[in-house]
């Protein structure tokens, strides 16, 4: 995002990596919208084809940052 402010993460789901995907819902990006609303995108996009879209490698790098503490309380009740 630093190279091209107008990149839209949300918009290439498909060719982003575990980490990527799970460094969303942990990063601060201003032109993206409420943490609320990227987290039930992301399980909605990531839970339609779990497998394909590799489920368990995003939820395997969201643990890792959740152990970090890098999520708000309410990003938590969110989850």
């Amino acid at each position: 995002l630093d190279l091209n402010p107008e990149f839209n993460p949300l918009g290439a789901l498909q060719f982003l990596t575990p980490v990527q995907t799970a460094e969303l819902l942990v990063l601060n990006i201003s032109s993206l919208p409420n943490k609320d609303a990227i987290i039930n995108l992301l399980f909605d996009y990531m839970t339609q084809l779990p497998k394909e879209r590799n489920f368990t490698g995003f939820l395997s790098q969201l643990v890792g940052f959740l152990e970090k503490g890098r999520f708000s309380c309410s990003s938590y009740k969110t989850l």
